[in-house]
């Protein structure tokens, strides 16, 4: 599935990273974006990579798994909409995981350099940008935290 212009902009704006974005912010935050496919077995980012840029999902799905004692340790599966690398890019620490293409995945690349362009132009794209990432974040927090009670 090939999706571009307006089909594209109505798919990513039901996405968790554009909500809150006026239609012209969400328009300009696309324009900067950068359109990746990846084949099966296809590596987006290593583990300990330095990552300046995040990336959003569109279709297709991808793997995620970080190094152990014991080997290879299959930490999740990323599906449509799911957005990766964001801490990476945010805090400029190494990725804490692999992420490789399970199936053909298409995704928009989002650098740090494109963002702090439009966050100089619009402050408040960069308000709701920065909102959206903390939400995603709390969210996945919780989510973990609630994993390690069963452990405990």
């Amino acid at each position: 599935m090939e999706l571009s212009g307006k089909s594209l902009l109505e798919r990513v704006r039901n996405t968790r990273f554009f909500n809150g974005l006026t239609l012209s912010q969400a328009e300009e935050l696309l324009a900067v974006c950068q359109r990746l496919a990846l084949d099966p077995g296809d590596i987006l980012f290593k583990e300990n990579d330095i990552g300046s840029d995040m990336y959003l999902l569109l279709s297709g799905s991808m793997n995620v798994a970080a190094s152990t004692l014991h080997g290879s340790a299959k930490l999740a599966i990323i599906r449509p909409l799911g957005l990766i690398g964001e801490m990476g890019m945010l805090m400029r620490l190494p990725r804490s995981a692999t992420v490789a293409a399970e199936e053909y995945s298409q995704l928009l690349k989002i650098s740090d350099t494109a963002l702090a362009g439009l966050f100089n132009k619009d402050p408040l794209l960069e308000l709701q940008i920065y909102r959206n990432l903390c939400s995603i974040l709390c969210d996945r927090l919780l989510k973990n935290n609630i994993r390690l009670e069963e452990y405990i």
